[in-house]
Protein backbone atom coordinates (compact mmCIF):
# COMPACT_ATOMS: atom_id res chain seq x y z
CA UNK A 1 0.00 0.00 0.00
CA UNK A 2 1.27 3.57 -0.58
CA UNK A 3 0.29 4.81 2.71
CA UNK A 4 2.08 2.43 4.69
CA UNK A 5 5.31 3.44 2.54
CA UNK A 6 4.16 7.03 2.65
CA UNK A 7 4.21 6.61 6.56
CA UNK A 8 7.63 4.53 6.67
CA UNK A 9 9.29 7.39 4.71
CA UNK A 10 8.34 9.87 7.23
CA UNK A 11 9.37 7.82 10.15
CA UNK A 12 12.37 7.43 8.79
CA UNK A 13 12.84 11.99 8.44
CA UNK A 14 11.83 11.88 12.16
CA UNK A 15 8.14 12.35 11.64
CA UNK A 16 6.86 10.83 14.98
CA UNK A 17 2.75 11.44 14.82
CA UNK A 18 1.07 10.83 11.50
CA UNK A 19 -2.83 10.96 10.68
CA UNK A 20 -3.97 8.71 8.56
CA UNK A 21 -7.09 9.24 6.20
CA UNK A 22 -5.93 5.79 4.01
CA UNK A 23 -8.60 2.99 4.86
CA UNK A 24 -5.78 1.10 6.31
CA UNK A 25 -4.20 0.62 9.35
CA UNK A 26 -0.50 1.76 9.42
CA UNK A 27 1.94 -0.67 10.83
CA UNK A 28 5.01 2.18 13.05
CA UNK A 29 7.46 1.95 15.22
CA UNK A 30 7.20 2.26 19.11
CA UNK A 31 8.21 5.40 18.83
CA UNK A 32 5.59 6.95 16.90
CA UNK A 33 1.55 7.87 17.04
CA UNK A 34 -0.53 7.44 14.36
CA UNK A 35 -4.27 8.84 14.46
CA UNK A 36 -6.74 7.02 12.46
CA UNK A 37 -8.97 9.47 10.43
CA UNK A 38 -12.61 8.01 9.33
CA UNK A 39 -13.96 11.13 7.01
CA UNK A 40 -16.77 9.53 6.54
CA UNK A 41 -17.53 9.55 10.33
CA UNK A 42 -16.34 12.95 10.96
CA UNK A 43 -18.75 13.98 8.11
CA UNK A 44 -21.65 12.62 9.41
CA UNK A 45 -21.07 14.04 12.51
CA UNK A 46 -20.38 17.14 11.04
CA UNK A 47 -24.07 16.46 9.54
CA UNK A 48 -25.74 15.05 13.01
CA UNK A 49 -24.56 18.74 14.80
CA UNK A 50 -25.37 21.34 12.00
CA UNK A 51 -29.02 19.29 11.84
CA UNK A 52 -29.54 19.72 16.10
CA UNK A 53 -28.58 23.56 15.36
CA UNK A 54 -31.83 23.90 13.67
Amino acid sequence: FKAQRVAEMLFSAGVRAVLNFAPIQIRKPECCVVENVDFTISLENLAYHLAKLH
